[in-house]
């Protein structure tokens, strides 16, 4: 497996570059022996572009697992409590819960679809594609509710 101490050059690549520089087989048996050289060096390339492409896969699925806790986090402990208590009553806040809430959603389909076919990336971001648009939308109300906010709490801080 790939890791970031590996060399940077296949063994098979170094003993290429021995048999060509000192010159030390026939030519026949050179050529046995690059070939085979070679061979295990696609083998060596393949396998550290699959282990990259894993490390990867199993990064965007791990930051999204994360990014789905936080927003269940924020909902739960924050959101869901102003709606309740009426600390702000605003139709922002509302906005913005159902914002979470959709975010939630597409995040947890990213994950599941991640998790069940983590080979076909492609197909799972392609199908989703149309729902990330919905992160423009929560990142304009956002704005606006920092807005609301700053009008709304930051007076009572001052006092």
């Amino acid at each position: 497996m790939y890791s970031p101490l590996s060399p940077q050059a296949s063994l098979s690549a170094e003993l290429k570059n021995i048999l060509l520089e000192r010159n030390m087989l026939s030519m026949r048996s050179r050529m046995k022996v690059l070939h085979a050289l070679n061979e295990d060096n696609e083998r060596y390339m393949e396998e550290k572009k699959k282990a990259l492409r894993s490390q990867a896969i199993r990064e965007i699925l791990t930051t999204e697992i994360t990014y789905l806790q936080q927003l269940e986090t924020l909902a739960e402990f924050f959101i869901q409590p102003i709606i309740e208590k009426k600390l702000l009553d605003h139709p922002l806040i509302v906005t913005l819960a159902e914002n979470i809430k959709t975010l939630y959603n597409v995040s947890g389909e990213l994950v599941a679809g991640l998790k069940h076919n983590p080979e076909n990336i492609a197909q799972v971001f392609h199908k989703l594609a149309p729902f990330f648009k919905l992160y423009s939308v929560y990142a304009y109300d956002y704005i606006q509710i920092l807005n609301v906010l700053q009008v709304n709490i930051m007076p009572a801080r001052i006092i």
